[in-house]
């Protein structure tokens, strides 16, 4: 099983499995400008930061993603069921 780690570049915000914090690869650059150089980087920042920035503007219509709760394991359903019928007799 493969899982991904989604990292913010910027303040280092985690998220496991699914992008929930919303990163965008962003072009940033600081400096001046040679008709015959430019150095190009890009990073990949979260969507709090585009905003704190000003790269990004919020959007009232764009939902914020919310993080769910991951699913219980089978097992940790099992001890629940356990707990349950302990508690009713």
């Amino acid at each position: 099983m493969k899982t991904t780690t989604y990292k913010c570049d910027r303040c280092g915000e985690e998220s496991v499995g699914d992008d929930t914090i919303g990163l965008l690869r962003v072009a940033v650059g600081v400096g001046q400008y040679f008709s015959d150089y430019s150095q190009r980087d890009s990073s990949e920042w979260c969507r709090k930061c585009r905003i704190e920035t000003g790269i990004e503007q919020p959007n009232k219509n764009t939902p914020e993603i919310i993080p769910i709760d991951p699913l219980p394991t089978l097992e940790e359903m099992v001890r629940a069921i356990v707990r349950e019928e302990i508690q009713n007799q």
